[in-house]
């Protein structure tokens, strides 16, 4: 049976940004279904999820049959009860199964405080990060890249009250900016309470499965810029 979540549109934000280098007159589809047809090397489509860890994602889901078909393929565990973000995280899983061809990455919020704005902040959280860059998705997951974008979700707390973030678009937005244009991380590595922790550490140290992507980065520490993508 068809899945029909209208709520999953408001759970799931896709950064519409998708750069391929292909024929003027392909069809629009070929992004998905044909990526690699006609391109040269290292020109693969580029497309980057962001998730709303908003705190309805914790809500429950799969009251009556909706859910069977992500059940019975095993994208989602065989018994209950089941959220919101059970049932994004398995239609993500379905969705990638066949997927190659293509670099995906993953982009969050941190939480938002207040007077919490660029790099070198501390003891306070504001903005976007990449907790994954682009990386290929690969026949047969060759190379761990959709293992690894299911374990970021996976990780992540359960989101509910205090254990959420505040949806900043023109923050996440401006990070992903300056990741595609090899900028200075501004914002990535303001984490300090994040997924409800107490504002003692910074967010690689409470979740390094969940923080900030070093592999996309270079330069010194103290001033550390993206890998243009």
């Amino acid at each position: 049976m068809d899945i029909k979540l209208p709520k999953i549109s408001i759970m799931l934000s896709l950064a519409a940004l998708i750069f391929a280098v292909g024929s003027a007159h392909a069809d629009d589809t070929d992004v998905y279904m044909n990526p690699g047809a006609g391109m040269p090397a290292n020109s693969e489509p580029m497309v980057m999820f962001s998730i709303d860890y908003r705190p309805n994602l914790g809500s429950t889901a799969c009251n009556d049959d909706e859910c069977d078909s992500l059940i019975a393929d095993g994208y989602m565990s065989a018994s209950g009860p089941y959220t919101f973000f059970d049932v994004l995280r398995g239609a993500l899983r379905k969705v990638f199964d066949p997927l190659e061809g293509v670099k995906v990455g993953l982009m969050i919020n941190h939480n938002n405080n207040n007077n919490c704005e660029g790099f070198g902040r501390t003891k306070c959280s504001n903005g976007g990060y990449v907790p994954m860059g682009f990386q290929l998705f690969a026949k047969g997951d060759a190379n761990g890249a959709k293992a690894r974008f299911h374990n970021i979700l996976d990780s992540m707390p359960m989101p509910g009250g205090d254990v959420s973030h505040t949806y900043q678009g023109k923050e996440l937005f401006f990070e992903f900016f300056r990741y595609l244009t090899g900028q200075g991380v501004y914002n990535a590595h303001n984490g300090y309470t994040d997924f409800g922790t107490k504002n003692t550490h910074n967010l690689d140290y409470d979740y390094p499965l969940l923080s900030w992507d070093t592999s996309i980065e270079s330069g010194p520490k103290i001033k550390p810029h993206y890998d243009s993508a």
